[in-house]
């Protein structure tokens, strides 16, 4: 009978590890996406998630409705998370 239980929590435990390891990345992805602080950007990192120059952020982006930018005393600035959003979005498919 002690067998069969040891036998038992072997097997609860390798189910355990099987599961956590299947769910942990999906979990992280999550938690990565929902619970990490908003980050305030720059010109230039705003225009390096765009995949472009600065000037070509200034003169095609911010006059496109609803691009989510602001002013942080006399600088422009852009939330991390409204700037994926925007760009999820905003995309084109082919």
């Amino acid at each position: 009978m002690i067998s069969m239980q040891n036998d038992d929590a072997e097997f609860i435990n390798a189910v355990a590890v099987a599961v956590a390891d299947r769910i942990m990345p999906q979990l992280e992805v999550l938690v990565k996406k929902y619970y990490t602080p908003d980050q305030g950007l720059n010109q230039q990192q705003a225009a390096s998630m765009l995949g472009c120059s600065v000037d070509t952020l200034k003169d095609f982006y911010y006059y496109q409705p609803g691009f989510p930018h602001f002013k942080k005393g006399t600088k422009d600035s852009f939330s991390q998370k409204a700037l994926e959003n925007w760009m999820s979005g905003n995309q084109i498919r082919a």
